[in-house]
């Protein structure tokens, strides 16, 4: 389960990660194209994935399919865009719970993903306030 809060800083979120001892396990730029139907294609370091999207109250559960790039620019052109966004992301896990900072044109966002109860507790430890309860692609 995804839970996502949009933060003007992460510097304070940087130093609690630290003092709970989270571990940096990746830094990447993604790809993201947003499609009408409510899922995503997304491209990371030669690798493509198609998403599907499912939204649960404040929460976001989010399938992913590694796919080929032909099987990629088959749904591109069968599908339409809604939108696209590039993200760069420093990606954190701490326990179970993956924690990932995440620079967008449209902000800045700490995105917590594992199972509910750890992304609770975490963006409780954390005083993360207001999910933002709607898809990138809609902000």
């Amino acid at each position: 389960m995804e839970l996502k809060f949009r933060v003007k800083d992460f510097s304070s979120i940087r130093r609690e990660i630290k003092k709970l001892r989270a571990k940096l396990i990746d830094k990447r730029t993604e790809n993201y194209i947003y499609l009408k139907s409510g899922n995503k294609l997304q491209r990371t370091k030669r690798k493509f994935y198609f998403v599907i999207i499912k939204k649960r109250r404040n929460f976001f559960e989010l399938k992913y399919k590694q796919i080929t790039k032909n099987e990629y620019n088959k749904i591109l052109k069968k599908e339409k865009i809604k939108k696209i966004l590039s993200n760069k992301r420093q990606i954190y896990k701490l326990n179970s719970t993956q924690l990932s900072f995440n620079w967008m044109k449209i902000g800045n966002y700490v995105i917590l993903d594992g199972k509910k109860k750890g992304v609770l507790n975490l963006s409780k430890n954390l005083r993360l306030k207001n999910p933002v309860t709607k898809l990138f692609s809609d902000l």
